[in-house]
């Protein structure tokens, strides 16, 4: 009968054990920046099951280790793919002012439900086996942070769990980012500015989309293809006249129809980009560089982007995308904005 059955079966050792699973968070990141449950940690509880009543009572757990999102910084803005697994998976990433001697505890950063099985985690800086505690190195350089790619793993099979991005950054960034922002809170200049044309024309044949190069736009050049992650996931710019030493940029999707928001728009420019060129030599305006340019590139280092210029004086790209737009872009772009006189119908 079932009682004699079910007593043979736990006597011989087969009763089913309560298990213990760990997962891990960015296994379930569909990399959705609109999703505010994506990839969140979690600890789950089946129901007790009990096999018989000569077995003890099972309740398996599950616990979806990751980094606690009320602490790091969680991916915002759309993924674009480059040649780099890593940074095309990791939706984390956070922003740490540097000091001497100065050092964090990277296990403190994941979800307080992680926190139960950190006995069985383990972690890597740069894919090298480490402690929890992450120890600073010297002050990086202005405008050249430390960057470290971070994960936490399954010790039993060294399977990645979730992945981070920490971006250490000078004392001078911040600093001199303040004093941008207190030197930048006038923005009456914009006021004078073409408005910014609605949608570009584009021309088509078959599958391919290029510009369409006969059409014109009252105040404003000739647009291009935009191939700058400065502008993240733009697809095509142009500038604006000159006015006085002020300029605009306006940005474009896929459909040419203009950005007004996140950091894909386009934004005023104090000081306008153009060179002065020479017979021999172009020499790049640096007023535009130091009072556009850099607070731009201070401010996605403060916000925790894991992000490299590629030239010290003239940048024209990052090295990678970002993924975080945060309280210091937002800044940024309400001391330079993307649309300060509205825009003109195509």
């Amino acid at each position: 009968n079932i009682l004699v059955e079910g007593w043979a079966y736990a006597s011989v050792g087969h009763c089913p054990p309560s298990t213990t699973n760990i997962i891990g968070a960015a296994w379930t990141s569909t990399h959705n920046p609109t999703d505010a449950t994506d990839h969140s940690p979690y600890y789950q509880e089946s129901e007790p099951y009990q096999y018989s009543q000569y077995c003890p009572v099972v309740r398996n757990v599950t616990y979806c280790v990751g980094w606690d999102h009320g602490k790091v910084n969680t991916r915002n803005l759309p993924v674009i793919t480059i040649g780099d697994s890593f940074s095309n998976s990791t939706d984390h990433c956070l922003a740490v002012s540097w000091s001497k001697g100065g050092q964090i505890d990277l296990a403190s950063y994941l979800a307080s439900s992680s926190q139960e099985v950190i006995s069985l985690l383990s972690f890597t800086v740069d894919d090298v086996e480490s402690s929890s505690i992450l120890r600073f190195g010297d002050n990086p350089n202005d405008l050249d942070p430390e960057i470290h790619a971070i994960t936490v793993r399954r010790k039993s099979d060294n399977v990645i769990l979730d992945r981070l991005w920490i971006v250490v950054y000078s004392t001078e960034d911040a600093t001199s980012y303040a004093k941008w922002q207190s030197d930048n809170t006038d923005t009456s200049w914009t006021t004078n500015l073409p408005p910014v044309w609605s949608s570009i024309a584009l021309s088509t044949n078959g599958a391919a989309i290029s510009i369409d190069g006969s059409a014109t736009y009252a105040r404003w050049n000739k647009p291009s293809a935009s191939t700058t992650l400065l502008h993240h996931n733009a697809v095509y710019g142009m500038r604006s006249e000159n006015v006085g030493d002020h300029g605009h940029q306006a940005t474009y999707d896929e459909k040419g129809q203009v950005i007004t928001s996140t950091v894909a728009a386009g934004t005023a420019d104090f000081k306008h980009p153009l060179s002065l060129v020479f017979p021999a030599w172009t020499v790049v305006r640096e007023d535009h560089y130091r009072h556009d340019v850099v607070p731009f590139l201070r401010a996605l280092i403060l916000d925790g982007n894991p992000c490299r210029y590629n030239n010290r004086y003239a940048p024209t790209n990052l090295n990678r995308p970002m993924l975080y737009q945060g309280a210091h872009l937002d800044d940024y772009l309400m001391r330079r904005p993307p649309i300060p006189t509205g825009v003109t119908k195509r």
